[in-house]
């Protein structure tokens, strides 16, 4: 797979897309948990854009355990429904284009992005940037 472009990092942020992400995983682990879904919503010009947002949930072949089912409220049957992975990583990395992203745990999210594009896609990377919380 093809990296995308570099992030646009050299605008303001008041005349930027940037990608705010989060995700939802089967554990803290970063080595041997999944990814189970990503979220993310757009900040437009300095503007939360709830119009311009994205969530899936990827398909796991065994659901979490019940506590962290109670932790993240992805259900079973969502899990076990879920997106194939290498779709919904491609709809994520359609979806951020080569805006930046933002995130508050940066290296976890990160990590656990980033190992389910190698595990679904054959590369980590794509990515275009992270940035601290601002």
């Amino acid at each position: 797979m093809q990296g995308l472009p570099r992030a646009a990092l050299e605008r303001p942020v008041d005349q930027s897309r940037y990608v705010v992400v989060d995700v939802e995983t089967t554990g803290l682990n970063l080595m041997q948990d999944r990814l189970i879904s990503i979220g993310a919503v757009a900040v437009v010009n300095g503007k939360i854009a709830l119009g311009d947002s994205f969530y899936v949930v990827l398909q796991q072949r065994a659901a979490s355990n019940k506590s962290n089912i109670l932790l993240h409220g992805i259900g079973k049957a969502e899990q076990l429904e879920g997106e194939p992975p290498a779709e919904a990583l491609l709809a994520f990395l359609d979806y951020l284009g080569k805006d930046p992203l933002v995130a508050f745990h940066v290296t976890f999210d990160e990590t656990m992005i980033r190992r389910a594009m190698s595990d679904y896609l054959g590369s980590p990377s794509g990515i275009p940037g992270w940035i601290w919380p601002m």
